[in-house]
Formats: C-alpha cells, sequence, structure tokens
C-alpha cells in the first residue's frame, strides 16, 4: 500500500492553520467595533448596486447583440460607415 502524500498546497495551509493557532493563543485578538448601519443605508447601497449590475447586464447584451450583427465599429444596425 502506498504512503499517504498530500498535494504541496494542503501542506501549505496545514502549516498555515497550524501557525495562526499558535500565535492566536499568544496574542490578544482585536476588536471589533461594528458600524451603526440604519435599513435606510442599507437600501440605498442595494439600490446602488442593482443598478450597477443592470448597467453590467446591458453591456453583455449590447456586446452580444454587436457580435451577433457582425458590427465591429458600425453603427448599433449593424450597417457600416
Amino acid at each position: 500500500m502506498a504512503p499517504c502524500v498530500f498535494a504541496p498546497s494542503v501542506v501549505a495551509l496545514l502549516a498555515l492553520r497550524r501557525h495562526a493557532l499558535v500565535h492566536c493563543r499568544r496574542s490578544v485578538l482585536p476588536s471589533f467595533e461594528p458600524d451603526n448601519i440604519t435599513l435606510d443605508i442599507l437600501l440605498k447601497e442595494g439600490h446602488r448596486l442593482a443598478g450597477e449590475q443592470q448597467a453590467v447586464n446591458q453591456l453583455k447584451l449590447s456586446d452580444e447583440y454587436m457580435r451577433d450583427t457582425g458590427g465591429g465599429g458600425g453603427s448599433l444596425v449593424g450597417l457600416k460607415g
């Protein structure tokens, strides 16, 4: 039976975990102060992200349209010039 061999990335991950646990026990962990975020702020950010996603989707659709019409630098209707 062959010996158990780990991939180098697994060995590195295990070493990192061991290193983090040793240093975690030796030092004081940083404290975290959460921000005071209101529902209004969350809704505004959600709407902003939705608008950004819509713009990305529209760009992809226009790229696909231009590719389908063979327009590489032509007008939106696929005509050259």
